[in-house]
């Protein structure tokens, strides 16, 4: 019978561990997809930042996080964001696209002619 309550223990252990686990980036990704269909732009932000935070070198992910920031009227992150993703990727140009909509829209437009050179 002693032999039961470790195993039993480990069975457990294991269990709760596995139903703890965090999602895939990939879940976290769907999930803000939908937050952002929904409009929920706000909370999509929250959870982009946090996985850029594990993930900083990936301009896909800091291109999203610069459109979310975007579609709230952030335009200063959203700037700083693609800027990123460009020095990431320099071949992004959906998020030199939106750099130049960002300086656009914030009257930035000498920094706006030196980008799009």
């Amino acid at each position: 019978m002693n032999f039961f309550k470790p195993l039993g223990f480990t069975i457990i252990s294991t269990l709760v561990l596995t139903a703890c686990a965090r999602p895939s980036i990939e879940e976290r990704m769907e999930n803000i997809d939908e937050l952002i269909s929904q409009g929920d732009t706000r909370e999509a932000i929250v959870m982009l930042k946090s996985i850029v935070s594990e993930e900083v070198d990936n301009a896909n992910l800091r291109l999203r996080l610069a459109e979310a920031y975007f579609a709230q009227g952030n335009l200063a992150s959203s700037e700083k964001e693609a800027r990123k993703a460009i020095e990431l990727d320099v071949a992004t140009p959906k998020a030199k696209r939106l750099l130049i909509e960002s300086l656009f829209f914030q009257d930035k437009f000498e920094d706006l002619l030196l980008t799009a050179e």
